[in-house]
């Protein structure tokens, strides 16, 4: 009997483990989004307070300047992206970084102002979640940091293994938006040309 009650004594407390590994698994993620959401307002605010007045751009002008960028809390943003059928508005941090990206997109490469700009980011929530819902058609728009906003309109959305700087700069659009999915090891690829 003894042996019978420690056998299901350690059942139990398999049990209990997993069941909390299954909290942890669940909650952590969706705490982390939470912060993640709202650091992202308030970079956002102070981007907005330090940029000039946001106005249409014109990439003429600009065809061989480097994006510039505004430093926040010791990080530098090249830009906001916004999808306003989405209600999405994120700062976009200046270079690739894979520990930044689950916080708010970054530039993997490129410039807004050559129409070479590629944009990774996560489909986490309160980022680039709206990558399940978005349709062809839809406005995206990217403000740099002197306050020049250019609007794009999304032409293609596909779902790839191969994200390599080599196959996403070879699509035929001037921003590209990608991120990872949540739920498998693909990427959703979002192809968007000048509006």
């Amino acid at each position: 009997m003894k042996r019978s009650a420690k056998l299901t004594r350690a059942l139990l407390m398999i049990g209990v483990a997993f069941i909390v590994a299954a909290v942890l698994i669940t909650v952590v993620p969706m705490i982390s989004q939470k912060i993640a959401r709202s650091k992202n307002t308030e970079i956002l605010g102070q981007m907005y307070s330090l940029i000039p007045q946001v106005r249409a751009g014109s990439v003429d002008d600009r065809i061989d300047m480097d994006m510039p960028s505004l430093e926040i809390d010791g990080m530098n943003f090249v830009g906001i992206i916004e999808v306003p059928k989405h209600s999405v508005h994120l700062p976009v941090y200046s270079s690739w970084d894979g520990g930044k990206v689950s916080r708010f997109p970054c530039r993997y490469t490129g410039s807004i102002y050559d129409g070479s700009l590629i944009i990774g980011g996560s489909d986490g929530a309160g980022q680039f979640d709206f990558s399940k819902t978005i349709s062809i058609g839809d406005t995206v728009s990217v403000t740099d940091m002197t306050g020049a906003r250019y609007s794009y309109r999304v032409a293609w959305v596909e779902i790839t293994d191969d994200v390599s700087r080599e196959n996403l700069a070879s699509l035929d659009a001037e921003l590209v938006l990608f991120m990872r999915s949540s739920t498998s090891i693909k990427y959703t690829v979002i192809m968007c040309d000048r509006k």
